[in-house]
């Protein structure tokens, strides 16, 4: 962001957001990947601002916020968080950068009960990916020890 003017920065991911959206659909993991560069984006300008009643109201219709109570930053994380947990699963490192990333909005913010157990999910996310990758790397090793 050093060296860019904030509204181009935040214009930039906008865009990438959209194009990913209408090229890839809602519930593409690209399209999370996306919504967490642009919270990360508007969470470092400090534009975690909050939602709206109306506004929060016509999202939930739309399916695109979670409440009154959030802001975008993070119903942005939510919704990215939702989309991983729904297509590449509970213990992606993806997910795990996700849940790291709300749970860190919501530790700033001063809910820190919510933040831990994010935290915690964040981490046993991380150690069951890297089970998964340690079992995979292991299987592909014995197959290729393995006399033809």
């Amino acid at each position: 962001i050093k060296g860019f003017a904030a509204a181009e920065v935040e214009e930039v991911y906008r865009r990438a957001l959209a194009m990913r959206e209408k090229l890839l659909g809602g519930s593409h993991p690209d399209v999370a990947t996306s919504l967490n560069n642009l919270a990360n984006v508007l969470q470092e300008l400090n534009r975690d601002q909050r939602v709206g009643a109306s506004e929060a109201r016509a999202r939930a219709r739309l399916g695109t916020g979670i409440g009154a109570s959030t802001t975008d930053v993070e119903a942005m994380y939510r919704r990215a968080l939702s989309i991983q947990q729904s297509t590449l699963g509970s213990q992606n490192p993806e997910t795990a950068k996700t849940l790291n990333n709300l749970a860190v909005l919501l530790s700033l913010r001063g809910d820190f009960s919510q933040a831990e157990q994010l935290h915690r999910d964040a981490i046993a996310a991380s150690r069951g990916s890297s089970l998964v990758n340690r079992q995979s790397a292991e299987h592909s090793a014995a197959h290729d020890c393995v006399p033809s």
